[in-house]
């Protein structure tokens, strides 16, 4: 119900304002009666937009992990980090297949197996700064461009999410973090990610 006037205070006005306003009223109000239906009283709203840190251990250094959660629940008796995307095939672009990922593998072939790092980061951060135990964490990714499309969870029911998390993800993290630290290592663009440079800040370290 309070919908319409919440959204009038981002998208007023008239002409592409207006249009794009009923076009997010149209897609949150289908998000939100999708919830609405499918959830049974187990989710209480904890926050929105939740800035977290906490230290974190990389290799030759210690980093502030930064991250803002869009949202965090209780759901059945434990934490649940939601994340909305405004894309679709959510499962596919950013979900991690751990049976794949191998630490040591070459890069590019990391990076197609792990897609992400945004969830596992964003599980560690609360389980750092919440001393919340991975195993009462879950964390799903839901689509604001499609609400009809399933949520994308990062644990699977069968899985052990400290054994992924402990085994496979921070292992990534900390790899990731120290190539990036790693002075010996360039500064280049990544030939798999072509579509990346049009959107990156740093195209004048490259000089792509």
């Amino acid at each position: 119900g309070r919908l319409p006037a919440v959204v009038a205070r981002f998208f007023g006005g008239s002409g592409g304002g207006d249009l794009s306003g009923t076009l997010a009223a149209r897609r949150i109000g289908d998000l939100l009666r999708r919830e609405q239906e499918e959830e049974t009283g187990q989710t209480v709203l904890h926050a929105v937009d939740l800035p977290l840190e906490s230290l974190f251990d990389a290799p030759g250094a210690t980093v502030v992990l930064r991250g803002e959660l869009d949202r965090l629940d209780g759901w059945a008796g434990a934490l649940r980090i939601v994340d909305y995307k405004s894309g679709k095939s959510l499962r596919t672009k950013y979900i991690p297949s751990p049976g794949r990922v191998s630490v040591e593998s070459p890069r590019r072939d990391l990076a197609r197996a792990v897609k992400s790092v945004q969830l596992p980061a964003y599980v560690e951060l609360v389980h750092r700064a919440r001393g919340v135990p991975y195993g009462s964490l879950s964390a799903v990714l839901l689509s604001l461009r499609d609400p009809k499309e399933s949520p994308a969870t990062l644990f699977s029911e069968s899985s052990n999410s400290e054994a992924e998390m402990e085994g496979v993800y921070l292992p990534v993290i900390r790899r990731v973090l120290g190539e990036i630290l790693d002075p010996l290592i360039p500064f280049e663009p990544d030939p798999s990610e072509p579509r990346a440079c049009a959107a990156c800040p740093f195209g004048g370290l490259c000089g792509r």
